[in-house]
Formats: C-alpha cells, sequence, structure tokens
C-alpha cells in the first residue's frame, strides 16, 4: 500500500492491489528501461515557457511530440497512448503523422510523430531520428543533425536544453498539401477575392494573425478576371455618418432575395443584423422572409449573452417581416426601438444595403471562380460573412470586425479557397480494412461555432454536407479545371 489511504480494486500494470496503475514503483522503473509498451518524455511539461512553436532536441524522449494537430501530415486518430514525462506525470497522445522540418541549414523529415494535445513543448526523440539514419553530434554549445544527401541541421543549447534553430514557417500540413507559403493568387481566392494591392495586404498584415506571405512581389497592374466580372459597380453617392459608441447601441437589417435559384438547404432569401459599432455581421438563410422575426430573436439572444449588453435600436426597412404585429409587439416588449427608413430610399439602410452588396459580390466570386453551381449560393453567402468579419476596415479605422467585437484579432491560417478540392478523413470506425482512408469532396465553408479549424464539405457522391476536421486541401485545381478536362 502506498501512503496512507486506502486502495481497493487491482492494479492494471501487475494485477496485484493495493495502488494505482500510475503509483507502482515498479512500472515506472521499468519506463526508464525501456522495459514496457507506452512512451516516456523526460522534457514534457517542465519546458511550457518555451511555447509550442520551438522544437527541443530530447535524448530521454522515445518518440517525436507535438501539441499542434494542424501541422501533421497523413494524420490518423489513434487509440490514447499514455505517455509519461520527466515528473512522473502522465499525459495521453491521440494522434499520429509526419511533419517536415525546414531551417535556414537543412530538413529533418519526422516521422510517426504523436500528437499530445498536454505536451508543453515539442520534442524530437534522439532514439527515433537515429533509428531512421541520421547521426547526432552534441558539443558544449549546440549539436549537429545530419543525414547522406542532406546537409547538416543545427541545433543550438540553452542552458541544458538544445533546440532546433533557424526554422521556418511549417505550413499546416495536415489541412494543405502545400508546404511553403501561398502564393498571391491563393491568398487573394482565400479571402473572397479581396483586393491585394500593396496597401490593403499591409493593412491585412497588422489586423489578423497567420496572413503568411510568401516572397513574391506585389503588382498593382494585374487585374483579376473574375473580379472585374462579379464586382463592378457604380460610385457610391452617399457620406460617412457617426457610428454609435457602443456594441448593439444599433443593429441594422435587410433581407436579400429571392434568388433565381433555390440554395442546397431550401434557402431563397438570407437576412442580416449587422452591429453598427463594430461592423460584425450576422447572417440567416431564410426559407420565406416570414422568418426574419424568429432569426432575429435568435440573433438577440446569441449576442446579449456574448457582450452582456443589450440591443437598444434596430435600423430596418418597412418591409412586411419586420413590421407585423408579433414583431413589434416583441421589440416594445424589450424597449426597443425600431427605425424604418422611408419608402424607396434604401440609402438611409445604407450599412445592411452595402453588406448585402458586399456579400453578393463575394458569392458571384466564389461561384464564378470554381464553377460550382448556383444552388451552393447559401454556403458562400455564409462563407463570405466569415471573411468580411476577419478582415480590416478602412470604414472601422483599418481594424477587423471580429477584434473590434472580441478585443483581439482574428488569425486567418486556416482560411481556404471555397470549392477546392477536399479530402475528408474516413474514422476507422466506418472503413473496411482495404477500404480508401480519405474521400474526395468540395471545401464549401467552416463552422464557427463548432471552431475555427472545423470545415464544411460536399460529398459530389453522396450529395451530403458533411463537418470534418480531418481534412487535405488541394487548392491548386479548381472544379473550373477539372470540368474542363472532363468534356
Amino acid at each position: 500500500m502506498l501512503g496512507q489511504r486506502s486502495v481497493t480494486g487491482l492494479c492494471h500494470y501487475c494485477n496485484k492491489e493495493g495502488h494505482w496503475k500510475n503509483e507502482w514503483f515498479k512500472r515506472k522503473n521499468d519506463f526508464q528501461k525501456g522495459n514496457v509498451e507506452g512512451h516516456l518524455a523526460y522534457m514534457g511539461m517542465a519546458n511550457e515557457a518555451t511555447g509550442n512553436t520551438e522544437w527541443i532536441i530530447d535524448s530521454g524522449a522515445s518518440r517525436h511530440l507535438t501539441a499542434r494537430h494542424e501541422l501533421l501530415e497523413n494524420y490518423v486518430s489513434i487509440s490514447p497512448t499514455s505517455i509519461t514525462i520527466g515528473n512522473g506525470k502522465e499525459i495521453t497522445a491521440v494522434g499520429e503523422g509526419n511533419i517536415t522540418l525546414r531551417t535556414g541549414s537543412g530538413i529533418v523529415s519526422l516521422s510517426g510523430v504523436l500528437h499530445v494535445p498536454d505536451i508543453g513543448s515539442n520534442l524530437i526523440s534522439v532514439a527515433s531520428i537515429v533509428d531512421k539514419g541520421f547521426e547526432l553530434e552534441f558539443t558544449k554549445t549546440g549539436c549537429i543533425i545530419s543525414q547522406q544527401n542532406t546537409g547538416n541541421v543545427i541545433g543550438k543549447r540553452q542552458g541544458n536544453i538544445y533546440f532546433l534553430t533557424g526554422l521556418q514557417e511549417i505550413a499546416y500540413a495536415g489541412l494543405s498539401q502545400l508546404k511553403d507559403k501561398a502564393t498571391k493568387e491563393i491568398w487573394h481566392r482565400r479571402i473572397a477575392h479581396r483586393s491585394m494591392n500593396q496597401q490593403a495586404v499591409e493593412s491585412i498584415t497588422k489586423s489578423v494573425m497567420d496572413f503568411n506571405w510568401g516572397e513574391e512581389r506585389l503588382s498593382e497592374e494585374g487585374i483579376c478576371a473574375i473580379c472585374a466580372e462579379a464586382k463592378q459597380s457604380r460610385e457610391s453617392l452617399t457620406g460617412e455618418r457617426k457610428k454609435r459608441a457602443q456594441l448593439l447601441d444599433t443593429i441594422h437589417s435587410d433581407v436579400c432575395g429571392p434568388m433565381g435559384t433555390t440554395g442546397l438547404m431550401g434557402e431563397r432569401y438570407f437576412a442580416t443584423f449587422i452591429d453598427e459599432q463594430s461592423g460584425r455581421i450576422a447572417i440567416s438563410l431564410l426559407v420565406q422572409k416570414s422568418e426574419v422575426f424568429e432569426r432575429f430573436m435568435q440573433y438577440k439572444a446569441k449576442v446579449e449573452l456574448e457582450t452582456g449588453k443589450r440591443i437598444r435600436s434596430l435600423r430596418c426597412d418597412g418591409g412586411g417581416e419586420y413590421t407585423g404585429n408579433i414583431f413589434q409587439r416583441y421589440l416594445t416588449e424589450y424597449g426597443i426601438i425600431q427605425r424604418i427608413t422611408p419608402a424607396y430610399t434604401p440609402e438611409h439602410n445604407g450599412i445592411a444595403e452595402r453588406a448585402n452588396r458586399t456579400i453578393m459580390e463575394i458569392v458571384r466570386c466564389m461561384i464564378f471562380d470554381t464553377a460550382l453551381g448556383k444552388e451552393f449560393w447559401g454556403f458562400a453567402a455564409l462563407t463570405a460573412v466569415c471573411i468580411i468579419n476577419r478582415l480590416p476596415s478602412s470604414a472601422y479605422e483599418g481594424k477587423t470586425p471580429f477584434e473590434r467585437w472580441f478585443g483581439v484579432p482574428p488569425s486567418i491560417g486556416h482560411l481556404r479557397v471555397f470549392g477546392c478540392i477536399a479530402y475528408r478523413h474516413i474514422l476507422s470506425a466506418v472503413r473496411r480494412k482495404l477500404y480508401p482512408k480519405g474521400r474526395k469532396c468540395r471545401m464549401i465553408g467552416y463552422t464557427e461555432e463548432s471552431g475555427s479549424r472545423v470545415y464544411r464539405v460536399y460529398d459530389e457522391t453522396t450529395k451530403q454536407v458533411l463537418v470534418t476536421r480531418d481534412v487535405v486541401f488541394d487548392e491548386t485545381t479548381t472544379i473550373k479545371v477539372l470540368q474542363q478536362d472532363d468534356g
């Protein structure tokens, strides 16, 4: 018996009573001698201060470890596997994949890297890379990792820890097949054909995270044919008016539609709700205009819970979807002032009107770019709003609506080209042994409620819309090109 407390039941390691598996000294000794299944990491949580962008060269780790799921190529989920770190604590590996580390002096390809969400630092196992044919030479100030025909990779010593040096930006390999930073054209398409001139790129870079820009020189002269087809409009004659001081002081709303094509979910309209102070847009797809009242109630409950504030006024046109008796009584009950714009003067509801125009321009760009059917317009509109909220606007002091709402800059590293090829991982629980582990789909958006790196994909074989995190993208081949090849 260990300690003063009574333990009932059998130890899962030695099948004896009186202690638990994680307390049994013999098991810890066996781990250090390499006599048991599982893995050991000496550094582990002790080096959380280094963050999870550094890579520590660890002679005590039996496997390569990382907390960053998004870095792993060919990622597969595994049965939970125990990892014992230096202080005797156990953490769990839940997945496995490969990573290619590029440095200024060479390349190290790591296979069989375990995904351990609770590990404090990325670890390179000395034993594992030696088994793969690498050679290591340690000195008082650093180390050298070498392999025939790959050159030398240099590590530096800080205290008693050796770090890999000169790391270049690692592509999100688990989310894309691209190994280097995306080109100007790819980013232009990822952010829904937003302008990519020098001024726009500088503004985006200052306002968001993970806008990893390559070495390609920007050009002011190029014209995107998709933008020319989808975005042309007349110059605006409306002036700028002073915005409200607080979140939810004024919400602008408008309905767009009916569309000429019914969407995949039966939608024919969409309604927007825009906070005037932040510029953040919420969108709801509608089958009928009469659904606006229900969607406003849902929007009100969500945003008031998020902000701790309440909606003070609603600015909208005089359409029947906003002026019905039930809607009017609801606004009165909650003390919300309704400001109805005069008939045939859309400029008086300019914020909502411009938002709807911008959304439709982006939808056209996405549909034209990938040659997806017009029935995908609803998912394109949802994606457009997700992107608009994450890009800076000159109307809001160069900040993004996301930052003005949440107080922190957004990350856009997860954005991918709408309609691109997406290979969805098929879980082993629903897959036979000799069947493919991935299925070819199309990326049609994001699910913000589930997390920014959760995607919507469309399976063209089953005609289903699926939600997945485990997906590999090919952004270089568009549907339009595939259809031309097939034709």
